[in-house]
C-alpha cells in the first residue's frame, strides 16, 4: 500500500490512480491469460499430455512413438488433436506458447503479483 503524503499536488494524485488502475489491469490480464492457458490443458487427454511433453523437448513423432511404444501415425494424430485444441497452427507457435514467461509455460507458475509505486517528490525522508 503507498501513500500520498500531504500536501500533495493533484496531478500527482491522479498519476497514482493511473498507475494503480494499470497495474490493476495488467494482473487482470495475467490471470485470465493464466486460467485460459489451465482450461485449455485440461482438454487435453492423459496421452495427449505425454505427446506435448515429448514434443516440448524436440522429439521427432517416430521418436515418441518408440518412447511410448505407439504407432508414429498415432502420435501424429494427438499432435494434431494437441495443436487443433490448444488453437496453435504450428509446431513453432506451440513452443511459442510455452516459452517461460508465457501463461502456458511450466503449468502456469505463480508470478508475485506487481504492485504499483505512489510516490510523491515530497513523501521521501
Amino acid at each position: 500500500m503507498d501513500f500520498l503524503q500531504k500536501p500533495f499536488k493533484p496531478q500527482d494524485f491522479i498519476d497514482c490512480i493511473n498507475r494503480s488502475i494499470r497495474v490493476a489491469r495488467e494482473n487482470f490480464e495475467q490471470r485470465q491469460a493464466k486460467e485460459t492457458a489451465e482450461i485449455s490443458l485440461q482438454r487435453l487427454s492423459p496421452r495427449e499430455r505425454e505427446v506435448l511433453h515429448h514434443l516440448l523437448d524436440g522429439a521427432t513423432s517416430k521418436e515418441i512413438a518408440r518412447i511410448l511404444n505407439i504407432s508414429y501415425k498415432t502420435v501424429d494424430v494427438h499432435r494434431s488433436n494437441v495443436l487443433r485444441k490448444l488453437k496453435v497452427v504450428s509446431y513453432l507457435a506451440l513452443k511459442r506458447k510455452f516459452e517461460q514467461g508465457s501463461p502456458m509455460a511450466s503449468k502456469c507458475q505463480a508470478e508475485p503479483v506487481r504492485r504499483a509505486s505512489c510516490k510523491s517528490p515530497t513523501s521521501e525522508l
